[in-house]
């Protein structure tokens, strides 16, 4: 399996040289109706019991990472991150500057089958040839 990518620049602080972070180009969309039929599809049962699962899965999420709960799932883990920085250690966080954040990640046999997918970098550039460079007014 191979996904196209392209390439945009990353950033940068004062002096690095330039490095740039591969992006998937063109993902295609899938909707969350377009899950559940998939769900119903492969379960054999109807878009009704997935509706019902895919909702219990994620309240189910919701209530255990909102109590601050590191989740493991087997295929993958999730837990809550706080986002920002405070300027002392006393400073109490606020919700504008330290969102907090639930992140789910894959690991195992998902991991392991993501990693295995190749990336074609697709970014096209154009060679600049410069003959001569001549200052305004001269």
């Amino acid at each position: 399996m191979k996904i196209n990518a392209h390439a945009v620049l990353s950033h940068l602080s004062t002096g690095e040289a330039p490095r740039y972070r591969l992006v998937p180009k063109n993902p295609a969309k899938f909707s969350e109706e377009d899950f559940v039929a998939l769900l119903a599809a492969k379960s054999g049962q109807g878009q009704e019991t997935s509706r019902y699962w895919l909702d219990l899965m994620g309240s189910c999420l919701f209530d255990r990472m909102s109590a601050n709960c590191a989740i493991d799932l087997g295929f993958a883990s999730a837990k809550l991150y706080i986002g920002g920085t405070v300027g002392s250690l006393g400073e109490q966080p606020t919700r504008e500057g330290n969102p907090v954040r639930g992140r789910i990640f894959f690991k195992g046999e998902m991991a392991r089958r993501l990693a295995e997918i190749e990336l074609d970098n697709e970014t096209q550039t154009v060679d600049v040839i410069i003959y001569e460079i001549q200052q305004d007014g001269v």
